[in-house]
């Protein structure tokens, strides 16, 4: 699997979508496949290609249990058209 050059843009964005907080991240780097996309955010995961000091497998991990302790979501899109999008969704607080 390869993880994006150094040179490949990211796109950070951030907003509001009427009761929710949006923050998102898009890369156009290798797509994930469907199948590791319901994997990646389990625990100690990760790609049986990926170098071996790639670390633990926990970073998405402990983003998707930050934002579900803040009661929201953690999602990602990958496409070979489209790229890939990590989302998560916060409810707002008043």
């Amino acid at each position: 699997m390869h993880h994006g050059s150094q040179t490949e843009p990211v796109t950070l964005r951030a907003g509001s979508d009427g009761a929710d907080f949006v923050l998102s991240v898009h890369n156009h780097g290798e797509p994930i496949s469907a199948e590791h996309q319901r994997q990646i955010f389990s625990p100690f995961w990760r790609h049986a290609t990926s170098p071996a000091r790639a670390g633990l497998g926990l970073g998405l991990y402990i983003c998707a249990q930050i934002v579900q302790a803040h009661g929201g979501t953690l999602a990602v899109m990958s496409t070979p058209e489209a790229g890939t999008t990590f989302t998560a969704r916060l409810p707002r607080r008043g």
